[in-house]
């Protein structure tokens, strides 16, 4: 994971993660891929607002088929 502040209150997110195991160690899936990219807004101490971009890739063995997307998702943080 890297981040980055755009400014004092603005800050992104960017990561990527693998998971791949020896395919003779599963019956499932035998390689997972992540990557993500967020933008996060603190309003104030209290509340803190973002968006983030979700993409996964994941391989199976045969005969299953390989399934991949995208997913967004919000936040919504309020700490008291």
């Amino acid at each position: 994971e890297f981040w980055y502040y755009l400014n004092p209150c603005l800050h992104t997110h960017l990561g990527d993660g693998v998971d791949d195991p020896l395919d003779r160690d599963t019956t499932g899936p035998v390689r997972n891929e992540t990557f993500f990219a967020n933008l996060l807004w603190d309003v104030n101490k209290s509340v803190r607002v973002g968006f983030e971009f979700t993409w996964r890739e994941t391989a199976y063995r045969a005969p299953l088929q390989d399934n991949q997307g995208a997913g967004f998702h919000t936040q919504v943080q309020w700490a008291f």
